[in-house]
């Protein structure tokens, strides 16, 4: 995540760079493993209080509707949301949770689907076991 870029798109449309917003924008680029809401707002507030459950929130809402980062929907447990925004598709391990970037595969959901529709954003979520939990 290039920290910079992201604060300038934020000034462009009008958004404030805050104290907090520069907290979540580290805090999202230096974490690959892809954190819930729920794991930033602990990281944050451990570091500095002040932090509030809703800026995290709201933050993280305005950066996915920004494009900065993709929101990655995980059955049965909270997005996780990955700085990474480029064309990708993710891998849970079913075993201890960890959630893995995928290169993007050759899907071609697109082509299969009837005329007229329009793919806005495209993910695929592999379900399996990393080689730790296989080993284990």
């Amino acid at each position: 995540m290039d920290i910079p870029a992201v604060e300038a798109l934020l000034r462009a449309k009008k958004c404030s760079v805050t104290p907090q917003r520069r907290a979540i924008l580290r805090a999202l680029a230096d974490d690959h493993a892809h954190p819930t809401a729920a794991q930033l707002f602990e990281r944050l507030t451990a570091a500095d209080p002040v932090t509030s459950r809703a800026t995290v929130y709201n933050t993280l809402q305005l950066l996915r509707e920004l494009g900065v980062v993709r929101e990655v929907y995980v059955p049965g447990d909270e997005s996780r949301f990955d700085p990474d925004p480029t064309p990708h598709h993710h891998f849970l391990c079913t075993g201890c949770g960890a959630l893995s970037d995928v290169p993007d595969a050759d899907v071609q959901v697109a082509r299969a689907l009837p005329e007229g529709f329009e793919v806005r954003r495209a993910g695929v979520l592999f379900e399996g076991r990393c080689p730790a939990c296989r080993e284990g």
